[in-house]
């Protein structure tokens, strides 16, 4: 946000038509130089969004770019700001931290494909997860012992935020996984999953 060049920076391009697109930021993406400078080849034509991540600083994404397959443009500059924080500490019900916990925070909404990132906490229960955009975020741990309710966090208002969750949520399922004698079936996946008809009420309780 100084206008100084960022250098290893990871810069991947996507259709611009695509509201969905998959990509892989380590396969599919180039790194910048020392300079800031990168070159995306091989592009077709038509409309593209070219897509830049560095450390700390947040994802920023450029307006669509209309390219005619023959020529190449060189007046592209993404200009990349410092990133959100997202700091806390995992408990137990007791209020002891816990190590090894999952810590998941997602683009705050009912969308069942929203961006997400992931961290462990350390030894003292504690995470930290950098380079975030400035937005409303959901936040929750998971571990073996429990899970925490759902923490939502404004990185908007306030750029370094920190939280703490507890594993009070310790629901359980038990049952057993038989085949079509009647026998027990070893090895077998259970997955549970919440009943949805697609209706907002059903995404908010469950998002």
């Amino acid at each position: 946000d100084k206008g100084m060049p960022v250098a290893n920076a990871r810069v991947v391009a996507t259709n611009a038509s695509e509201p969905l697109p998959v990509v892989d930021p380590y396969r599919d993406a180039v790194v910048t130089g020392a300079d800031g400078s990168f070159s995306l080849a091989r592009l077709s034509a038509g409309s593209w969004r070219v897509t830049a991540r560095a450390g700390d600083y947040a994802p920023t994404t450029s307006a669509p770019i209309a390219l005619d397959g023959e020529h190449a443009r060189s007046d592209i500059e993404l200009r990349m700001l410092a990133g959100a924080v997202v700091r806390g500490t995992v408990k137990d019900p007791a209020g002891a931290p816990v190590p090894g916990a999952e810590v998941s925070i997602l683009v705050h909404g009912y969308l069942p494909w929203r961006a997400s990132r992931q961290a462990l906490t350390d030894a003292s229960g504690t995470f930290s997860i950098r380079g975030l955009e400035p937005r409303a975020v959901d936040v929750v741990a998971w571990h073996e012992s429990g899970a925490s309710a759902i923490a939502t966090a404004d990185r908007a208002a306030k750029r370094d935020q920190a939280v703490t969750l507890t594993l009070d949520i310790a629901g359980a399922i038990t049952g057993t996984v038989v085949d079509n004698t009647g026998q027990p079936s070893a090895d077998a996946q259970v997955i549970a999953a919440p009943e949805l008809t697609g209706s907002t009420a059903d995404r908010a309780a469950w998002a």
